[in-house]
């Protein structure tokens, strides 16, 4: 039996009874808390494209990676990792 659940932060997790659980995106952020640089940066790197897509949802116009608004939703990305508990 397959079960689908998803989190308040919009992880997708599969669980198989017979399978080892996959890492959470909340057990991401908790690494990355407790200091792993290494694991911030890729997630930073794997969602670069949903960063960018809710910055252009907020501006009302595309954003591509080289414009001030993405550096903005990037760092906002970041500092929300800290903070969020």
């Amino acid at each position: 039996m397959t079960t689908i659940s998803i989190s308040a932060m919009g992880n997708f997790a599969t669980k198989n009874e017979n399978k080892k659980e996959s890492i959470t995106l909340e057990d991401k952020v908790d690494s990355i808390q407790k200091g792993n640089q290494a694991l911030r940066n890729q997630l930073l790197e794997d969602y670069q494209p949903f960063i960018k897509k809710i910055t252009s949802k907020v501006c009302n116009r595309y954003i591509n990676h080289s414009m001030d608004e993405f550096s903005i939703g990037l760092s906002a990305f970041n500092e929300a990792m800290e903070s969020v508990s």
